[in-house]
């Protein structure tokens, strides 16, 4: 390891009170995690990994999903498409999808499931965000309904918030996302 992993290491271990070899052993376990990772340097002179050399899923959400949804927004299809293309994914019951996540009352949402009426740029965007957190959440969980019962779980990494409370607002889908990136690599606490 170079000094400034080692650096690395030590500051981990003293803000997290786990040991300096229980960190590098897992450092060596995602040693292609740690290489593209790109050094850089803040104002203040103290050194950080910078989010633009992510690998795997996670640089995947910050490129690809950010261009995808922007491209679906264009494309303004339709609110019956869109919402029937979620709800089939994550088989998420419409009361709770209206009530819970949009915020909007269900006879509203089932005007826009029915009619070819277009859904806001709020809402769409925010649909498709979730569309992302639930295609990452049935790949971790393996099937919707797996993945749905750990949405109303109390999740450690959230504060032990419920996901389910957080995904009514793009900050929250991110958050949770950001969590299920962790849950992948193995870092949950």
């Amino acid at each position: 390891m170079t000094r400034i992993s080692k650096h690395i290491i030590s500051l981990i271990a003293q803000k997290t009170g786990i040991p300096e070899i229980d960190i590098e052993a897992v450092l060596s376990e995602f040693t292609g995690f740690h290489q593209e990772m790109q050094l850089n340097t803040l104002h203040s002179g103290q050194e950080v990994y910078s989010v633009d050399k992510l690998p795997g899923s996670a640089k995947k959400y910050s490129g690809k999903s950010r261009s995808r949804v922007i491209d679906e927004l264009r494309k303004r299809r339709g609110s019956a498409e869109i919402l029937d293309r979620f709800l089939k994914l994550s088989k998420m019951p419409k009361k709770i999808l209206a009530e819970h996540v949009l915020e909007i009352n269900p006879k509203t949402l089932n005007v826009y499931c029915n009619a070819d009426k277009e859904l806001p740029i709020r809402i769409t965007e925010q649909i498709l965000k979730l569309e992302t957190m639930y295609e990452k959440g049935i790949e971790l969980f393996e099937d919707a309904g797996t993945f749905n019962k750990w949405l109303r779980s109390d999740s450690y990494g959230l504060g032990n918030m419920k996901p389910l409370e957080l995904i009514n607002s793009i900050t929250g889908i991110e958050l949770v996302y950001e969590e299920l990136i962790r849950i992948e690599f193995g870092a949950t606490a």
